[in-house]
């Protein structure tokens, strides 16, 4: 920083370092000096969503969460969500895309019962590896992997499973439904 104040990614790892100290404010602060070097330098804004997130400040957090779509030049930039430009109750046609490893889609898994009625057609990409289990655990989402797109399907709206919070986490008071057990077993194993 001493050599050159002005590289928006130098201020960006003071901030992570703060990040990692749990000193969310400084690392605010550092994100906010890196976004007022360059505005279009969106891994600011994707790092202020990790400390928005980690305090519960999810109206924020979401929101830049969604700058993910805008880091890399080969990111899907159409799969950005403006969650209060959306009406998402009344998206009745989901189309919703697999993002990150296996892990954290089991963990978003846990926002499908919320989207798992009748009066949907919802179709969700997931490792294939999960498919059965997930089929087994919500009844009328549509699980498809790799091999088995869903061409013929036109949907009202198409993201990336991690934006479902920012559509279902707005508040802490979301997250009174939240089920405990969501995933099924096989009983005959």
């Amino acid at each position: 920083l001493d050599l050159d104040s002005n590289n928006p990614d130098f201020q960006r790892t003071l901030g992570d370092i703060f990040y990692k100290l749990d000193n969310f404010e400084s690392a605010l602060e550092c994100y906010g000096r890196s976004l007022g070097l360059d505005p279009n330098f969106k891994i600011g804004d994707f790092q202020k969503s990790q400390v928005f997130l980690m305090t519960c400040r999810f109206d924020l957090g979401w929101q830049l969460y969604e700058s993910r779509h805008l880091i890399r030049e080969n990111a899907d930039k159409k799969q950005y969500q403006d969650f209060s430009q959306i009406a998402f109750s009344l998206k009745e046609k989901l189309l919703i895309h697999k993002e990150q490893g296996i892990g954290d889609q089991i963990l978003f898994a846990s926002l499908f019962f919320e989207i798992d009625k009748d009066d949907k057609e919802v179709f969700i990409e997931v490792d294939d590896r999960l498919i059965k289990l997930l089929e087994r655990s919500f009844s009328y989402i549509k699980f498809f992997g790799t091999k088995n797109f869903p061409k013929k399907f036109t949907p009202d709206i198409n993201f990336s499973m991690g934006s479902l919070g920012g559509f279902l986490r707005q508040s802490i008071d979301n997250f009174q439904n939240q089920k405990k057990q969501f995933l099924r077993s096989d009983p005959l194993k």
